[in-house]
């Protein structure tokens, strides 16, 4: 969460301009001040019990580290080409929700209360910000679920306006049993990611359908808008057509982020049992050497297990970035700690060429380390492990 933080201030940031907008001008700056004092509290007691609780300097730094160093790079994750946007339709839910908004203001005898019409307004600029930093930044907020989460706090309130909006002109009953219906035909369906369209065009010729039925049959079936818009809107949610196509060589997660952790080949799954074999290898260690330790690590699942022990946040890591050259010399300050005891134990991670390397150049400097774990994790990733100390308790 310390990467995604600053990006969650969108949701913030994006309420404020309405927010003040239904302000009186003369409060503006008592309520900014408040707002800005409240901000500056949480950051400070943040960093006052990362620092006093675990013994972390500044729990900020790796997140400003990230930034910089991520500033103008696209995320490994993102996909070269555009064909996610015919796949990942829960994009356009929003667009539809506005559309509805904008339709029932101008041509339906519709009325929205000023909290209605904030929440509506929230949303599309939040879809804007989303949509403008997915092309004009390199960025992946429409793209990868992980970013795309930032909309559903507007989306879902938007989704309340409008479908209890067209909802309150069919009587009071129909919502709870829509709901109902909803649950049944979910738990019928058997999956939580049924494909129910095969492709965008299926769920364009829905939408059509839907708006057809919906005009034609305005007055004298008003149930049909309602219900015909919740359930395409949570169809397209859950049942758009997935994965798109990869190409040879491309990871799978680029194709479906969040199916990535599903099913009997999860990646999260895996990422899982390798972290929690680690730790359980670690507990084997004494207690004083695993909390001297430093960490080296040169691959994806290393950084895992490194994680597991704060070294990314507490600055009890080695090597700054990953990958790294296992042959190429330690950094001078580096061989200086581990001679004066700075550096008194190393928890050295990656293949097992490379730790044996790192490991073969640390005995080189220091002849007096011992080793006290070696091992292969054995659940999939075949991340080697080997714990070499000095330190004397």
């Amino acid at each position: 969460m310390a990467v995604a933080n600053p990006f969650g201030l969108t949701v913030s940031l994006c309420v404020l301009p309405f927010w003040l907008a239904r302000t009186p001008r003369r409060r503006w700056g008592v309520l900014l001040a408040c707002a800005a004092a409240g901000a500056i509290a949480v950051v400070a007691f943040g960093w006052l019990l990362f620092r006093i609780r675990y013994g972390i300097h500044n729990v900020y730094a790796p997140t400003l580290e990230f930034i910089k160093m991520k500033e103008g790079s696209a995320d490994a994750l993102k996909s070269p080409r555009l064909w996610w946007m015919g796949y990942r339709l829960w994009i356009y839910i929003p667009l539809l929700l506005l559309v509805a908004y904008y339709c029932m203001r101008k041509v339906g005898d519709f009325t929205f209360t000023s909290g209605e019409r904030l929440i509506m307004s929230t949303c599309a600029l939040q879809y804007g910000f989303q949509i403008w930093y997915q092309f004009s930044k390199h960025g992946d907020t429409l793209e990868i679920s992980y970013y795309w989460v930032y909309m559903l706090p507007a989306l879902l309130l938007a989704f309340c306006v409008i479908v209890g909006r067209l909802a309150q002109r069919a009587g009071p009953g129909l919502l709870p049993l829509a709901a109902v219906l909803t649950v049944l035909g979910i738990r019928i369906v058997g999956s939580p990611t049924p494909e129910l369209f095969n492709s965008w065009i299926d769920a364009l010729i829905a939408a059509g359908v839907l708006y057809y039925l919906s005009r034609r049959f305005f007055t004298s079936r008003p149930w049909i808008a309602p219900i015909g818009l919740a359930g395409l809107i949570i169809a397209v949610q859950i049942g758009a057509p997935r994965p798109e196509p990869i190409l040879p060589g491309e990871l799978r997660v680029l194709s479906s982020y969040e199916l990535s952790y599903m099913g009997n080949d999860s990646q999260g799954v895996a990422a899982f049992h390798s972290v929690t074999w680690f730790v359980d290898q670690m507990n084997t260690v004494d207690l004083p050497i695993v909390r001297s330790a430093a960490f080296w690590f040169n691959e994806v699942s290393g950084s895992r297990m490194a994680a597991m022990f704060l070294a990314h946040v507490s600055g009890h890591r080695i090597n700054p970035d990953w990958p790294v050259k296992a042959t190429d010399a330690f950094p001078p300050g580096v061989v200086v700690a581990t001679h004066d005891g700075g550096i008194p134990t190393w928890v050295i991670l990656g293949t097992k060429a490379d730790v044996d390397a790192v490991a073969a150049q640390l005995l080189q400097i220091e002849p007096t380390m011992r080793e006290v774990l070696s091992a292969v994790d054995p659940t999939g990733t075949n991340t080697a492990v080997r714990v070499l100390t000095n330190l004397k308790y």
